[in-house]
């Protein structure tokens, strides 16, 4: 019965130093027994491919303050919102 095991959403994204991370504790708890999903933007989607079949990925929009420029700053706190209003309707 699926819904009686142990359940993780790993969030990481980006670059490959969360994304390696996030792999190698997935292949532990899966080991383990447990449902993984991963949680993860566009650029991190880029590293899925070595993760447990048995991994569900999701991909989610994101957004940073930290790049972009003057312009990707400005447009940030409409995609972040935009972003956590579409994860609260499904």
């Amino acid at each position: 019965m699926q819904g009686s095991r142990p359940y993780l959403i790993i969030a990481a994204g980006g670059t490959g130093g969360h994304m390696f991370p996030a792999q190698a504790l997935a292949e532990v708890m899966v080991r383990r027994g447990w449902r993984v999903r991963l949680s993860t933007d566009a650029r991190g989607a880029r590293f899925a491919g070595g993760f447990p079949h048995s991994v569900e990925v999701e991909q989610v929009s994101s957004a940073s303050f930290a790049r972009g420029g003057a312009g990707g700053r400005l447009i940030a706190p409409a995609r972040i919102r935009a972003a956590a209003s579409a994860g609260m309707v499904g």
